[in-house]
């Protein structure tokens, strides 16, 4: 009986170093990941992991992620903070910049943003421009007068736009949706051929190795 439970431990202990090393070989650096160099400081607390996605309204591989994207924030640790970031590649885009900043002002984030994904890549609708994206949100509850307000006005809107601009420079960001992971580790999309489970199974595995740092 000793001898049985004896080889039972023996086996958890053996297995669990074989186990490491089967993770590391589904997810491969170069392929599903890339190591940032050198890696760049985050704004939440060192107790925490920081996970930051660059991604655009306009973009149809963010929209095809975003819900799978939803079910991994709803489920994510304790102690991993998600943060969204959008960014400017296209004609039009700064404007749906505008709009993820201000629904985050208003504390509608959650709420509008898969409607305005929805709006854009699924209804076709063109909100590239200031008085349609008024009319949109003002249909959502925002009243046109206090968007105009953020919209023209807003010295935080000019700032976080200015540091999305930056970011996305620093972490040489040139396709999305892309993922840094506590500003050292870097996946994205196309790095998965577009699966977005695989990719959410990448960035639990590179919050693993964050943590391990």
């Amino acid at each position: 009986m000793r001898f049985i439970i004896l080889c039972k431990i023996l086996f958890l202990l053996i297995g669990i170093p074989l186990m490491a090393k089967a993770t590391d070989q589904i997810f491969q650096l170069g392929k599903d990941y890339k190591i940032l160099t050198p890696s760049n400081p985050v704004e939440s607390k060192s107790s925490t992991i920081e996970v930051t996605e660059f991604f655009s309204y306009g973009c149809p591989a963010c929209y095809k992620l975003e819900a799978t994207l939803e079910k991994w924030i709803a489920q994510k640790p304790k102690d991993v903070v998600f943060k969204k970031v959008p960014v400017v590649f296209h004609q039009g885009w700064d404007v749906y910049a505008k709009a993820y900043y201000i629904v985050e002002a208003f504390a509608l984030e959650s709420k509008l943003t898969p409607k305005l994904f929805a709006a854009v890549q699924q209804e076709n609708l063109n909100l590239t421009n200031q008085q349609a994206l008024a009319q949109f949100l003002s249909q959502e509850g925002i009243n046109q007068q206090d968007f105009q307000n953020a919209y023209e006005n807003s010295p935080t809107l000019a700032i976080k736009l200015k540091q999305a601009e930056e970011l996305m420079k620093q972490y040489g960001i040139v396709e999305i949706p892309a993922f840094v992971i506590n500003g050292r580790f870097y996946t994205n999309a196309a790095m998965v051929k577009g699966d977005p489970e695989r990719l959410m199974q990448v960035m639990d595995f590179l919050i693993n190795k964050a943590k391990a740092v």
